[in-house]
């Protein structure tokens, strides 16, 4: 069953200061449970009950797509707290499954229990009947859906045979196979509108990573080698990459001088570019440590910063100024915090152990994931921020 409530017990007993933070956040000094709601600012709200959320994502109609613990598929709506059902039938959200314009959700289907993806869907935001872009006659395993800049296409990993790339028409119609499988690791990190694709691959223990441009006649270009991750900026013009050293560059998509980003000895764990493709945050841990980092970079070198706080989630802001994040403040406590992307105006929204926050496109809301019953289940809550 998934609901809209206040923050339950459990929320407060994470640390005494959370609740009295709560109650003077929405002035009342009697019952935070009867004043915390989703339209009062700077308290945060459990959204779901009993539920196990993950890969959740914001729309531009300010609500949240996000996928059940059954494989079922939902919006949950942060005005009016209202949760609709898109897809019951054993649904797998992707991370970057929005188009390009926020109003559909591309995402795959397995064809029963204990099954592989198999189906390509594509379905309304606002719900309605799906729209299955194709369905394989075979045992597949479908992986990590694409949009192509401009809409037009879906590109995604086939992995049944290890490491196929393919592309579809958005309006649905045959795959084209790009790169056939060959028992390789191939995961979808860019699509651009000209048709390339950029594609990180690696043997299947992660060794002897390479970052490949890909033309839709198969054409596959190496960009560069030796990486452990890699991103591509949302103009596609961009990707950020770190080697197996822990050395982290940027690059043209289109291949050419590769820059170095003044980050070096780490383990990455996330690569995130700006809405408007300028800069990219690095999360990384330092070797043989617990110690969680995140620097902002400008794409072309020229300016590196450490953010405050020990992040090990962050997300940027529509306006590419600001991220929110969540990780330790100074006093060793997890919380929530908001900075812009220099570093400077650091703000503690709450301590609490909610994790993944994301803003709302507006900037109105944050969403994050909370663990509870022990981690047996993960709500989705939410806190309006102005």
């Amino acid at each position: 069953m998934l609901k809209w409530a206040a923050v339950s017990k459990r929320v407060f007993l994470f640390a005494a200061s959370v609740a009295v933070w709560l109650v003077i956040s929405v002035g009342a000094a009697s019952s935070a449970s009867r004043s915390c709601t989703i339209t009062t600012v700077g308290c945060l709200v459990t959204i779901t009950h009993d539920a196990k959320v993950c890969c959740y994502q914001w729309t531009t109609t300010n609500s949240v797509v996000f996928q059940g613990g059954r494989n079922e598929l939902f919006t949950a709506t942060g005005r009016d707290g209202r949760i609709a059902t898109i897809d019951q039938q054993d649904a797998v959200l992707w991370p970057q499954a929005l188009s390009p314009d926020r109003s559909k959700v591309v995402y795959t289907t397995f064809a029963g229990p204990f099954s592989y993806p198999i189906s390509i869907k594509l379905v309304s935001v606002n719900g309605g009947t799906p729209t299955e872009l194709y369905r394989y006659p075979h045992d597949t395993d479908l992986q990590g859906p694409m949009w192509r800049t401009d809409g037009q296409r879906i590109a995604y990993t086939n992995d049944w045979g290890g490491g196929e790339i393919a592309t579809i028409p958005a309006t649905g119609g045959l795959p084209t196979v790009l790169i056939p499988a060959d028992g390789k690791s191939r995961k979808v990190v860019g699509y651009l509108a000209s048709g390339f694709v950029i594609v990180l691959e690696t043997n299947r223990d992660g060794s002897n990573g390479r970052l490949l441009r890909v033309a839709e006649d198969g054409t596959t270009r190496v960009l560069t080698t030796k990486l452990r991750s890699a991103a591509v900026s949302p103009n596609g013009e961009t990707a950020a990459f770190a080697n197996k050293e822990g050395n982290l560059y940027a690059m043209s998509t289109s291949g050419g001088p590769i820059v170095p980003l003044a980050v070096s000895g780490a383990t990455p764990l996330r690569i995130q570019f700006s809405p408007d493709s300028s800069k990219v945050a690095f999360t990384v841990l330092v070797p043989n440590t617990d110690d969680y980092r995140t620097y902002v970079a400008k794409t072309d070198g020229t300016r590196v910063v450490q953010l405050p706080y020990r992040p090990h989630d962050v997300s940027w802001a529509s306006n590419s100024h600001r991220l929110v994040m969540s990780g330790w403040n100074a006093d060793g406590q997890r919380a929530i915090a908001t900075v812009n992307a220099d570093g400077t105006g650091l703000t503690e929204l709450l301590q609490t152990t909610c994790g993944g926050p994301i803003f709302s496109p507006d900037g109105a809301y944050m969403a994050c994931l909370l663990q509870s019953n022990q981690g047996e289940t993960s709500e989705l809550a939410a806190m309006r921020l102005r």
